[in-house]
């Protein structure tokens, strides 16, 4: 088996990780372990079937056609993130649920003084890319984790119920 067909056959994880991100944040007011996150600019659906896809493009938290879409089956391929850490650092990316691939990463800005050290301005832009990247994959091991756990039943419920309500909306 290749490299494409096995992320394709196990992207469905990564559609229920932007799925329960998006429900755990909007349940606890945009909180999710100790940080700020909120789907913003843009969330791409993508019908069961695989022939069918439909864009969702709209700002704000209410997101209706996504919400109606998700009632209707489809499901999440990338969704635009803002997140802000415990350290009020912003950061805003767009998600894709195939491999979690992070794109248009826009990171904190960085204050420093280019005369003390020239290279230091690069090395710390690093570090916050790496920061995100180590938020993103600690998130979705704590998904892995949740949806492993004998409380998932629970929370599918919740999650379900929250997609079917969906539909009117």
């Amino acid at each position: 088996m290749d490299t494409i067909q096995a992320m394709k056959e196990k992207e469905f994880l990564g559609n229920d990780f932007l799925l329960w991100l998006w429900f755990t944040s909007s349940f606890n007011h945009g909180e999710i372990f100790d940080m700020e996150l909120s789907f913003s600019k843009k969330i791409v659906l993508k019908a069961d079937d695989q022939k069918s896809f439909g864009t969702i493009s709209c700002s704000g938290s209410g997101f209706k056609e996504a919400r109606r879409a998700l009632a209707d089956g489809y499901k999440i391929t990338s969704a635009g993130i803002t997140l802000v850490t415990g350290e009020e650092e912003a950061y805003s990316f767009t998600l894709d649920s195939m491999a979690l691939d992070i794109s248009g990463l826009k990171c904190p800005k960085v204050v420093m003084d280019d005369e003390e050290d020239p290279d230091g301005l690069f090395y710390e832009k690093v570090g916050l890319v790496s920061k995100i990247r180590f938020i993103v994959d600690d998130l979705f091991r704590r998904f892995i984790k949740e949806r492993l756990s004998e409380d998932w039943g629970g929370e599918f419920e919740a999650l379900s119920a929250w997609v079917r309500a969906g539909k009117d909306l």
